[in-house]
């Protein structure tokens, strides 16, 4: 994930941007316990969505460059839970 991602999924968790005494170019944000919890479980479903996205691309080049059938159900199961066709 970039920076600016992050940024994004602190601001929409509710995340309060302050300016921090030992970092003040750096973007800082404050949050309550659910606000924490929000902004851990985007992050978390972030990188799953971005993991699943590099798998299924890898499955897919494998099986287009000359892979194993297999390559090409694992991209089409990963496909699959990920809801789309």
């Amino acid at each position: 994930m970039t920076k600016d991602e992050i940024i994004k999924l602190a601001r929409e968790a509710g995340g309060s941007p302050y300016v921090h005494r030992s970092a003040p170019n750096e973007p800082a944000f404050a949050f309550g316990p659910e606000g924490l919890q929000a902004f851990a479980l985007a992050c978390y479903e972030a990188g799953r969505t971005a993991e699943r996205s590099e798998c299924e691309r890898l499955c897919a080049r494998s099986w287009e460059i000359g892979g194993t059938l297999v390559a090409k159900e694992f991209a089409e199961a990963i496909r699959a839970r990920r809801g789309k066709p």
